[in-house]
């Protein structure tokens, strides 16, 4: 009987963690057309972009220009990560990996804003 309920408890695990998940890539594209508005086509304040997709804007640092082929993949994936995360933590509670992705994320968005990425300004 034990087994049954790991087994069950999994699933709707999982189950959460789909929704989360689906739920974080509609979320994608508001943020996507957000941050596109926001760099004005080379000729805005990426503040948006900053805000939104932290990781990405540090990554087009370490690619040389723009935002490259690695840069969209993380942003791309972004939304979907944080929404199963916050999804694992409704369910069971505070998730440590939550935490973490949360707390990594304002360090970028500081670092964004700290003078790091000079050709975004």
């Amino acid at each position: 009987m034990g087994v049954y309920r790991r087994v069950v408890s999994i699933g709707r695990a999982n189950h959460s963690s789909l929704i989360g998940a689906v739920t974080g890539a509609f979320a994608t594209l508001p943020a996507l057309v957000t941050a596109i508005m926001s760099a004005g086509a080379g000729h805005g304040d990426y503040i948006a972009a900053r805000l939104l997709f932290p990781l990405s804007m540090l990554l087009s640092w370490v690619e040389g220009s723009g935002v490259g082929p690695l840069g969209m993949m993380a942003g791309l994936l972004q939304f979907p990560l944080y929404g199963v995360l916050v999804a694992r933590a409704l369910k069971t509670g505070p998730d440590r990996a939550a935490i973490v992705a949360a707390a990594a994320h304002l360090t970028a968005v500081i670092a964004c804003f700290g003078g790091l990425l000079p050709d975004f300004a």
